[in-house]
């Protein structure tokens, strides 16, 4: 819940011959509305139907065979293909290629404001304007990009290469690896990794500075005697993933993943700041294949 967002979701089977889950779910999310409703209306506040939107995530029909979701006799919703969460477009199948596409349009856009005014801000000032007006999109819940199929990162990795050839003033036609090695930046992919991992550093070493949400499922595994696996310092997820298409995506699998591959002397850093250095480090040497 938010101050001008409020969230709320339920989850049932799909599959031919379950209309009563179906319904199951919309009578619990009517129910929650009309709470919503009641608390907003005793605190002398107005509920605007209007802006209020519904979306089905499902892989296996469109979004447009749901019927209109019925909250109440005067509110009729019908499903939105696209919904804006705090930012991120999510669609019905959880592509995020529509996120994609706005974000080129925004990041381009704000280029080419600042290739207008190249000529009259020093050298030395470009990057800074780069990180405050582009970078700034890009690191924007830049998880969701590792998961993504890679023909998608490579539409927003091309944002950065830009941007890297604008700074260094490379030509057209130069080595967009070389500006961004140059700057010492680290790839959109790499990127998404730093973020994905210093969640996992706080989940194993501090987990009272993350929320519950990620921290519980999350466990690292003890023996009776010692073990070489003991002393890896890895996680292990109490959930399950059979999909490999939906399951492997989660946040869930992905911080598992990312941090058991990490080399067993990254994951015993004593301090947050020093576990970064280090993550930049290596995920730079990494990326442009420095070992």
């Amino acid at each position: 819940m938010y101050a001008d967002d409020t969230q709320f979701w339920v989850s049932f089977c799909d599959d031919a011959g379950s209309i009563e889950n179906e319904a199951a779910a919309r009578g619990l999310i009517a129910k929650a509305f009309s709470v919503i409703e009641s608390f907003m209306y005793d605190n002398h506040l107005k509920l605007n139907p209007g802006k209020t939107q519904f979306i089905p995530f499902s892989r296996k029909k469109d979004t447009s065979s749901y019927a209109p979701l019925v909250l109440n006799d005067q509110v009729t919703i019908f499903p939105s293909c696209e919904v804006r969460n705090l930012g991120v477009i999510m669609d019905s199948n959880l592509s995020f290629v529509s996120h994609v596409n706005q974000l080129r349009r925004s990041c381009f856009y704000q280029l080419r404001r600042l290739r207008s005014i190249r000529l009259f801000v020093p050298s030395s000032q470009l990057e800074t304007l780069i990180h405050a007006f582009i970078t700034s999109r890009l690191d924007f819940c830049c998880s969701i990009y590792h998961p993504l199929p890679k023909n998608l990162v490579s539409r927003v990795q091309t944002i950065q290469n830009a941007c890297a050839k604008f700074v260094t003033g490379a030509k057209k036609f130069d080595s967009a690896t070389a500006a961004r090695f140059k700057l010492h930046w680290l790839p959109v992919a790499a990127r998404s990794k730093f973020r994905i991992l210093t969640y996992a550093y706080r989940i194993v070493h501090a987990k009272e500075s993350i929320p519950k949400y990620l921290s519980e499922p999350y466990t690292t595994q003890k023996h009776e005697r010692v073990t070489r696996n003991n002393l890896s310092n890895t996680l292990h997820c109490l959930y399950k993933f059979r999909l490999v298409t939906v399951g492997c995506r989660s946040v869930y699998c992905t911080i598992l993943d990312l941090w058991n591959s990490l080399p067993a002397d990254l994951r015993y850093f004593p301090t947050y700041s020093a576990f970064k250095r280090s993550l930049k480090t290596y995920l730079f040497r990494e990326a442009y294949e420095l070992f």
